[in-house]
């Protein structure tokens, strides 16, 4: 046969398979098969389902994913809440009638009366005085000619110096 003797210089045949003395050689194995194979019940005829696509991923990363996001927002509410505080509080500083101004008083004043520091300045009596802007007012009095510096300042709960 032709085939047998594909190598002719070796004189072996190609089919064959040379192991050394140590291995084993291969065996098949035999199976048992199917011979007590119980009888399978009948099963029922369901409905058509559409099959779903499964998601798998591992999970040893899904609690610190979880814990992470808990405390971030955990600190979002915390910033929040701290940040809601802070403006709550200061409406009702500029809303509450304890910190009106009750008392204004101007020196320093030699050409210019008090009544056109007053007039100037928009300040009267009876208004909040965390609402008053001071820097505006000092830009204010420092247009007229015969002022050359202004120093305003707030003494809570409600007066006002103007020198």
């Amino acid at each position: 046969m032709a085939v047998k003797h594909a190598n002719r210089r070796s004189g072996k045949n190609v089919y064959t398979e040379y192991r050394s003395a140590d291995r084993q050689p291969l065996r098949k194995k035999k199976s048992k098969g199917n011979s007590r194979r119980t009888p399978e019940p009948e099963k029922k005829i369901r409905s058509v389902r559409i099959p779903r696509p499964s998601i798998h991923f591992e999970t040893k990363w899904l609690w610190p994913f979880f814990r992470f996001i808990l405390y971030l927002g955990i600190i979002a509410l915390l910033l929040a809440g701290i940040g809601f505080g802070i403006f709550k509080a200061y409406q009702f500083c500029t809303k509450s009638s304890y910190f009106n101004v009750t008392d204004i008083s101007v020196s320093g004043n030699v050409r210019v009366s008090t009544d056109d520091v007053l007039k100037t300045c928009r300040l009267r009596t009876g208004i909040n005085s965390l609402s008053v802007k001071i820097h505006e007012l000092e830009k204010k009095l420092l247009k007229n000619p015969w002022i050359e510096n202004v120093i305003i300042k707030r003494e809570l709960p409600g007066t006002i110096s103007i020198a």
